[in-house]
């Protein structure tokens, strides 16, 4: 839905939504925050002002360069202001107000109680209600738990497709896979052979919508390569050989089903910690 100023967005505990602005700009906003609309304003073309209010919660910024120098990009909270021209930056505030901004690309200008401090690339900085932001320091990383441990702990209770549906709003989704059993490589498209080294590239398409789900999986095995595509909304498959120049396609009654999803609502995972993958923190589950 399209908002104005005067708006305020709000998500509860399992709750999340992407406002999208003029020049493509994009503000995630996670579980229990509160946005408030300031201002929206396209003034002449090319200028673009966008002012929010992060009353509480957490935020992920991804602001394209603002070339026009009137241009701004501005998100107060209860004790400061972060302003900025083209970065990725995090924003916390707590439910007192307390706020933590960090810069995962470019820098932001962060400023409270009237001082103001530049947080670079790699660097956060805080600011308590009616204190100064404090001298960025670099962000601190949690971290990796790469195996499972005797203290892992269960999800209390969550699901794998609880898990899964985390990430509705992720759209499309491109990923590789390699599948191992016992140390050893094992083959995905021909369970009781020799086990080999098998590689999986999966592309999926409005990820997690049952009803228009595409997926794409380009299997590559003893130096050949099978390509199966699964349309979900016309419940129809598609199995194609590059190398020999051959496809066909099945309905889904006569298909093998390669849905990721399939029993994720019978599956209990146990977390077994935190590992830094292409610079992201991510939640890894057994």
């Amino acid at each position: 839905m399209e908002l104005a100023v005067g708006d305020t967005i709000t998500t509860g505990s399992n709750g999340s939504a992407n406002l999208v602005f003029f020049d493509g700009s994009v503000m995630e906003i996670k579980a229990n925050s509160e946005i408030l609309v300031n201002e929206l304003s396209t003034a002449s073309p090319g200028s673009t002002a966008v002012g929010l209010k992060e009353l509480v919660g957490s935020t992920i910024n991804w602001i394209g360069k603002l070339v026009d120098s009137s241009s701004k990009y501005e998100v107060e909270t209860p004790v400061a202001v972060a302003v900025v021209r083209g970065t990725t930056f995090d924003l916390l505030v707590q439910q007192n107000g307390d706020t933590t901004v960090k810069s995962e690309q470019g820098s932001v200008s962060f400023t409270a109680a009237g001082v103001k401090v530049t947080v670079n690339q790699g660097f956060q900085s805080s600011a308590s209600v009616g204190g100064t932001p404090s001298t960025p320091s670099a962000i601190a990383t949690t971290t990796p738990t790469k195996t499972p441990t005797a203290t892992a702990t269960s999800t209390s209770g969550k699901t794998l497709g609880d898990v899964l549906g985390t990430g509705r709003s992720i759209g499309d989704v491109k990923y590789d896979q390699v599948i191992t059993v016992s140390g050893q490589t094992q083959s995905t498209t021909t369970p009781t052979a020799t086990p080999t080294s098998t590689s999986m590239k999966i592309y999926m398409k409005d990820a997690w919508l049952s009803d228009k789900m595409k997926f794409r999986y380009e299997i590559a095995e003893g130096g050949t390569t099978m390509i199966m595509l699964y349309d979900f909304g016309a419940r129809t498959a598609y199995e194609y050989s590059p190398d020999q120049n051959m496809a066909y396609r099945i309905d889904f009654g006569q298909a093998e089903q390669n849905n990721p999803t399939e029993n994720a609502d019978k599956i209990i995972p146990v977390n077994v910690g935190t590992e830094t993958i292409d610079g992201k923190l991510c939640d890894v589950y057994q």
